[in-house]
């Protein structure tokens, strides 16, 4: 069976019609919120694998690893917000856990800079 070009000029206008009405928010809206959920942590593995690399690279990471995490939690102490914890005990494990590279580190940055190194 053979069909007329002027068939699918006519049904132009109806499918037009029909991608008009919907907008990207009734589409939203349609998607069931669990796929939606999936979709926009998938589209952030790309930022959060660049995150954790750029975080690991060097002599630290367990501290900058933990004030990560800490950061991404919903930590709430004494009235202060996750973000100054994440700075507080990413410094404390840094130095009470990767000493060594702590030290390295100041060592190397002094050497930069010319600076004179501290006894402590």
């Amino acid at each position: 069976m053979r069909r007329d070009p002027g068939d699918v000029e006519q049904s132009g206008p109806v499918l037009r019609a029909v991608y008009e009405t919907i907008t990207p928010a009734d589409l939203a809206v349609m998607v069931p919120p669990t796929l939606l959920l999936t979709m926009a942590g998938l589209a952030l593995v790309g930022a959060i694998v660049g995150a954790l690399k750029e975080i690991t690279h060097g002599p630290l990471v367990l501290g900058p690893m933990f004030a990560f995490a800490i950061a991404l939690s919903d930590m709430t102490l004494f009235g202060l917000g996750r973000f100054f914890w994440s700075l507080v005990i990413g410094t404390i494990i840094t130095l009470l856990l990767e000493r060594d590279g702590w030290k390295r580190l100041r060592a190397e940055v002094a050497e930069a800079h010319g600076a004179v190194e501290r006894p402590w």
